[in-house]
C-alpha cells in the first residue's frame, strides 16, 4: 500500500504528465508573453513603463476600462489612440498583461 503514491506518480510521468504543477509555468509564459506583446506593441506610445510615454498613463486608463473595452480600444482605436494590429490569438494575453501590470 505505500507503493501507491509513488506508483501513481511514475505512471503519470510515463504517461506525458507530470507532478509539478503546469498552471504556475503558464502564469510565467503569458506573462513573458504579455510583456513582449505591450514592448511591440504599446511601449512606443506609452511608455516602457506604461505611465511615462507621450499617450495617456495606463496605470490610470486601464482601470476605467472593462476587457471588452481594452480588447475594443486596442483593435479598433479611439480618439488619438491608433487601432493596433495584435493578433487575435495574441489579444487576451495583452489584456491580461495590462490587467495584472496596471489593474
Amino acid at each position: 500500500m505505500r507503493f501507491l503514491p509513488a506508483l501513481a506518480s511514475s505512471m503519470l510521468i510515463a504517461c506525458g504528465g507530470s507532478t509539478k504543477d503546469t498552471a504556475s509555468a503558464d502564469t510565467s509564459s503569458s506573462a513573458a508573453d504579455g510583456a513582449t506583446l505591450f514592448a511591440n506593441h504599446c511601449a512606443a506610445c506609452h511608455g516602457s513603463d506604461g505611465t511615462n510615454g507621450s499617450s495617456p498613463d495606463l496605470s490610470v486608463e486601464v482601470p476605467a476600462l472593462d476587457d471588452a473595452e481594452l480588447e475594443q480600444l486596442i483593435t479598433n482605436g479611439k480618439g488619438s489612440m491608433p487601432a493596433i494590429s495584435v493578433p487575435d490569438a495574441d489579444l487576451p494575453t495583452l489584456v491580461a498583461y495590462l490587467r495584472t501590470t496596471f489593474g
